[in-house]
């Protein structure tokens, strides 16, 4: 019974373990996606008037 409860704690944190790296790749991902709208729109100059709705397409990576 007892090697019973190792087997399903061991289970239990790789599944943990997996959900977490997932968060992070997908926070990684949100994060690299605001990077480049932020480098496009200094390229493209608009850095002191950013293009109507580019706030709202930033609030919706979060």
């Amino acid at each position: 019974m007892e090697a019973d409860a190792v087997a399903v704690t061991e289970r239990l944190q790789d599944e943990m373990g997996d959900a977490m790296a997932e968060r992070l790749q997908d926070g990684e991902r949100k994060v690299a996606a605001i990077c480049r709208m932020t480098l496009l729109q200094l390229y493209l100059g608009s850095s002191s008037t950013p293009p109507v709705g580019s706030s709202k397409m930033l609030l919706q990576l979060h």
